[in-house]
């Protein structure tokens, strides 16, 4: 053992020594049975839309829901009427009049309480539904270009 000490070579034989017990270790076999993490089922994505629901309930975020509504609604009537999503509900309403059987009164309506002050819960409720059952009784189509408009304010 002197003998390995006092020389480069034996230095080198204890270094590679120690490096393969070193790498046994750190990437060899597990000590012990292997941990197996329980399978359970995925979950669906009702799940996470009552979760989500819940959450907005406790946080009493209707105003706020009441926001992102009429945001997708404006842009969904706006992608299928060919009209901008910040016009008046007079005006989608009257286009949607012109393209598709329905009430556009009870849209223009809808829309309009939709965007004003803050509505209770189940009004707002009522109010997104109409416009649902508008648009489906009218099957509307997402689907219609989006036109080449002008910057709000400017001419091109």
């Amino acid at each position: 053992m002197d003998e390995m000490r006092a020389r480069p070579w034996g230095w080198a034989v204890i270094y590679a020594t120690l490096l393969t017990m070193l790498f046994l270790f750190w990437a060899g076999r597990r000590f012990g049975p292997a941990v197996v993490v329980p399978h359970e089922p995925a979950r669906s994505s009702g799940e996470y839309v009552t979760a989500f629901a819940g959450l907005l309930q406790r946080a009493r975020a209707t105003q706020w829901a009441q926001g992102q509504l009429v945001q997708a609604l404006r842009g969904r009537l706006s992608r299928s009427l060919g009209v901008r999503s910040d016009a008046s509900p007079t005006d989608i309403a009257h286009r949607f009049g012109e393209r598709y059987p329905g009430d556009s009164q009870q849209l223009a309506g809808s829309l309009a309480a939709l965007g004003g002050g803050p509505l209770p819960e189940r009004q707002l409720l009522t109010e997104v539904r109409r416009v649902e059952e508008l648009l489906r009784r009218a099957n509307v189509r997402d689907t219609a270009p989006v036109p080449n408009l002008p910057p709000r304010g400017g001419t091109g």
